[in-house]
């Protein structure tokens, strides 16, 4: 698993959103 780093939010928030989709999947 990839660690972002905190000055990332964005990054942060669309690799969370993409986690999501694939346990969804």
């Amino acid at each position: 698993m990839t660690i972002i780093p905190s000055h990332l939010p964005i990054f942060n928030v669309i690799f969370q959103a993409v986690q999501t989709r694939f346990m969804l999947l």
